[in-house]
């Protein structure tokens, strides 16, 4: 199969037009005809030109197993939108990827357990979305559908901004991560029951430490130590006003 898509001109802006509003999935196989009908008059290059059509290749040449089953749908114009690759006559896909409508790809899965034959606690699904500009947007893997372990979120910029572990049930628990704009960390600590629990640190964007102190259930416990950016340590009430000082942006606290 060929990947068909059209540089708009004069020529063909009116078919376009017609085009985009006729279903997506019938699309491929307009164009397909079309192309085929071209293949069949003398001056086809000049044909194919003029209407402002190009074509190639949609898929590499990759060998897959013979009892792998393939469904693909594409935007209008010819470019991928959707593929998915089945095992068998099997329900789950093994592989799915997802296109923006500017070709960027926008989230890939593969699923190791279509079989059902992983053991408990055993990851059955790896994920990666991705940004229209091509940046990685999340990265982390799923256990029987819902997300588990150690997932990453990163800003469009490509700057990592957050890390936090998922429990069987997809819910927060145990070690996350937070950062600045600049990279560096902004805070890090344990969620237990989605709560802060246990040792808790809030940084300054120049890396020096601004708070450090303990939860339980999500409440404050403990002696908890505050700081000043140059790393001097202050007494709460002096921390909390010099935080209130700052714009709401420069804050480093919660």
């Amino acid at each position: 199969m060929e990947n068909i898509y059209f540089q708009p001109n004069k020529e063909n802006s009116e078919f376009l037009a017609k085009l985009e509003k006729l279903d997506e999935y019938t699309i491929p196989q307009i164009l397909e005809r079309m192309v085929d009908h071209f293949r069949n008059l003398p001056d086809l290059e000049n044909s194919l030109n003029l209407l402002g059509i190009k074509t190639d290749s949609l898929k590499d040449e990759e060998e897959l197993d013979d009892d792998i089953r393939v469904e693909e749908k594409f935007y209008v114009g010819g470019k991928p939108k959707k593929l998915r690759h089945f095992k068998g006559e099997g329900k789950e896909p093994i592989l799915e990827k997802e296109w923006y409508q500017n070709g960027q790809l926008k989230g890939v899965a593969f699923n190791y357990d279509v079989e059902n034959k992983l053991k408990d606690s055993e990851l059955s699904y790896e994920s990666k979305d991705y940004y229209e500009n091509g940046q990685v947007r999340t990265r982390g893997n799923y256990l029987e559908g819902i997300p588990f372990g150690l997932w990453e979120y990163f800003t469009e910029g490509g700057l990592l901004e957050r890390k936090t572990t998922y429990n069987k049930k997809g819910s927060e628990e145990g070690y996350f991560e937070n950062y600045h704009m600049n990279g560096k960390i902004k805070s890090r600590g344990f969620y237990k029951n989605q709560q802060y629990d246990g040792l808790c640190e809030l940084f300054y964007q120049n890396g020096q430490i601004s708070q450090r102190g303990n939860f339980k259930d999500g409440e404050r416990v403990g002696r908890w130590e505050y700081f000043h950016e140059s790393g001097v340590s202050l007494d709460p009430d002096y921390y909390f006003s010099y935080q209130m000082e700052k714009s709401s942006d420069e804050q480093e606290y919660t």
